[in-house]
């Protein structure tokens, strides 16, 4: 089979997956089924489906499942940025369940925060743990290439964390960079 037959073949399903996602307006499916992780944002934000999405009803929880399941966000901080404003309410009842809302809040009104990273513009991100030791494995883990891992120590209010969740049992606090203050870090 040539490259050209594979791009087809791979055209072909993806023309068939957005009938399907047109018909049925189900876009948790469409995402899972249709995506890689590392495609998953780009077709969320930026495809030629991504308009149709956004007018399915469970448009909010498939963000859900494309932020759980790829791996580096940041390059579409932005949209993720623009997407928490928009959907805050919605993401709060859609991505998290009955204890994890609990344990939100249960935390101080101060919250202590971590945050794992290669790359030093990436500081700025949104995703961050409660855990320190989590932190440490995340630029093992999820981030390629060179670059000298760094961990950072920060506070955010607990009203200002869009989402709490456990689903990777990392115990991840969503908040924008901006109401993250931070107050120690560097290379791990």
């Amino acid at each position: 089979m040539t490259t050209t037959d594979i791009q087809k073949l791979k055209a072909d399903f993806l023309a068939k997956c957005h009938r399907e996602l047109l018909q049925n307006r189900n876009a948790v499916e469409f995402i899972c089924t249709a995506f890689g992780h590392r495609e998953l944002c780009a077709a969320y934000f930026e495809s030629p489906w991504s308009e149709t999405l956004r007018g399915c009803p469970d448009y909010v929880e498939a963000g859900f499942h494309v932020w759980t399941m790829t791996e580096v966000l940041f390059p579409w901080r932005e949209d993720w940025a623009r997407f928490f404003r928009e959907h805050r309410p919605e993401v709060r009842r859609h991505w998290m369940t009955r204890e994890e809302r609990q344990r939100l809040a249960s935390l101080p009104e101060t919250v202590a925060v971590w945050r794992g990273y290669r790359h030093p513009h990436r500081g700025a991100g949104m995703a961050w743990t409660l855990h320190e030791a989590v932190a440490r494995k995340v630029p093992l883990a999820r981030e390629r290439g060179p670059g000298t891992p760094f961990l950072i120590k920060g506070e955010v209010l607990r009203d200002d964390i869009i989402v709490y969740t456990n689903c990777r049992e990392e115990e991840e606090v969503i908040a924008m960079p901006d109401r993250v203050r931070v107050i120690e870090g560097g290379p791990a």
